[in-house]
């Protein structure tokens, strides 16, 4: 990590915890910043849960869009979000984020893009990439895979923020809690999820993300054929212990 740390990164036996750490300005993300977040996260890969969160009022205001770092192009910047996401979708755990306040821009990617998300009821979402004079495409390049494709038009043509609660219609988030208990319900999560089988979880993950490629008739055999298979695999593995 660079010098000036502005993500909080830190293991706790099987979980990974990441926090943005800049609360003087929001949390707004400066290209370090983002640099740090991929370092955390790939160090992260190999924990069981990844649990994200943020110091100060705001979970994010997203990138910081007047910041033109000396040497980098903007395909390096922009591609800097696009390895945050993938990291986040490759890992084979569970990834948590707790929101608090404004999750603004690439806030509200990453709330999204993380498994579960727990929600203060003082959060609010939004994709303010039009407001700054482009397109989103780097957002509409997976939004339309977790909220209805109208809901995510209306998201991304207006730059309109959404409430907890409506982000929990919308499927952008997975629960929402009073803010006074962020923490407390996601310290319960994590303990549910660290207490679970690690290979029942992330066969769990695995197979919701891949059945769609199955056609609806054939699913319920799959299901059916995965799971002997799982079993007789984790057999395998115990008789040889």
């Amino acid at each position: 990590m660079t010098e000036h740390s502005f993500v909080d990164y830190r293991r706790d036996g099987t979980v990974a915890y990441v926090t943005l750490d800049r609360p003087e300005h929001s949390n707004l993300v400066t290209y370090a910043m983002m640099t740090q977040l991929v370092d955390a996260l790939t160090d992260a890969a190999s924990a069981s849960v990844i649990v994200l969160a943020a110091n100060g009022q705001d979970f994010t205001l997203g990138r910081d869009q007047s910041e033109r770092p000396t040497g980098v192009s903007p395909a390096e910047a922009l591609g800097r979000i696009n390895q945050v996401n993938a990291l986040l979708h490759e890992f084979a755990g569970v990834s948590v984020a707790l929101v608090r306040g404004r999750a603004v821009g690439f806030g509200s990617g990453v709330a999204v893009n993380c498994d579960i998300t727990v929600a203060a009821t003082s959060a609010v979402f939004g994709f303010d990439e039009i407001a700054h004079g482009f397109p989103p495409l780097v957002v509409e390049a997976y939004l339309a895979d977790y909220v209805p494709r109208k809901a995510a038009l209306d998201l991304v043509l207006t730059g309109r923020r959404v409430g907890a609660e409506e982000a929990l219609a919308l499927g952008m988030v997975s629960r929402v809690v009073p803010d006074e208990q962020l923490e407390a319900a996601g310290a319960e999560l994590v303990a549910g999820l660290v207490a679970a089988d690690d290979r029942a979880l992330q066969r769990a993950k695995s197979f919701l993300a891949e059945i769609g490629g199955v056609p609806p008739a054939e699913r319920p055999a799959y299901g059916v054929t995965e799971l002997v298979a799982w079993r007789a695999a984790g057999e395998s593995v115990t008789s040889r212990a």
